[in-house]
């Protein structure tokens, strides 16, 4: 059993697209944000230069893990690009200056409420307490290095509900309702529960190296706006959050 400080907040946005990295054609998007992503993140609110945090957010330094908080769905929508190639004023002005690219987004599921607020809880934790100090102190008062988005720079995001809580890593051979994204490849077994219902993402980006390749990927189950009970092998985090117990994995 391990005892640990985790950060908590929520990734708060409108829309949300996590390009897909086996997309080829048309632009594809994860149902929440990858390691990979959330990394990036943390990096961009405490003002980590480009290319250089890859190291430091290894998994044997970082734990993540992520919760989609609301019901979700994906839409398609056709994003017109400007044809850079041989770019002109003439150009600019004529027909051909743009290239129409159809896009995949994911969007809350607000029950036919149109631009419903999409969440996403993330839970932090890094063996570098200065770095936790530092993450702490500028989640707390709102201080971000650069702008947050949901994956595209045209997503807009702000973080709410930070908090910082004692949480304890133990292993359990019992099952536990999990709220959290759950690894495919540590879970025993599945129980189901009436209404619950499963998704799953595959090819999951979950760590890239300096070159900003993908080093591992990884398959990964959930049920946005709610829980699955699940037998897993190895750790499962505990907490309580809003004074109610929680349950999870990292990624």
């Amino acid at each position: 059993m391990n005892s640990m400080k985790v950060l908590i907040f929520d990734l708060v946005g409108t829309l949300a697209h996590f390009r897909r990295v086996n997309t080829t054609t048309s632009s594809l998007t994860y149902a929440f944000p990858p390691r990979t992503t959330i990394a990036g993140i943390v990096a961009g609110v405490l003002g980590l230069e480009k290319d250089s945090y890859y190291e430091s957010f290894l998994p044997k330094r970082c734990s993540i893990g992520i919760q989609v908080v609301t019901p979700i769905r994906k839409i398609v929508q056709t994003i017109n690009y400007l044809d850079t190639d041989q770019l002109s004023q003439k150009r600019l002005r004529g027909k051909t200056a743009r290239v129409q690219i159809p896009t995949e987004f994911v969007i809350a599921d607000g029950k036919g409420l149109p631009f419903s607020a999409l969440r996403y809880r993330i839970l932090f934790h890094h063996n570098d307490r200065l770095l936790m100090r530092k993450l702490a102190t500028d989640l707390k008062y709102n201080r971000t290095a650069f702008p947050q988005s949901l994956g595209s720079a045209n997503c807009l995001a702000v973080i709410e509900k930070f908090d910082i809580v004692d949480a304890t890593l133990k292993l359990s051979s019992q099952a536990a309702e999990l709220s959290t994204v759950i690894p495919k490849s540590r879970v025993d077994e599945i129980l189901p529960k009436a209404g619950t219902k499963l998704f799953v993402e595959e090819i999951v980006p979950f760590s890239i190296d300096s070159r900003r390749e993908n080093t591992l990927t990884e398959d990964y189950l959930y049920y946005p706006g709610g829980t699955i009970w699940a037998k897993l092998h190895g750790d499962i985090l505990t907490l309580s959050l809003e004074g109610k117990p929680f349950n999870g994995v990292f990624l």
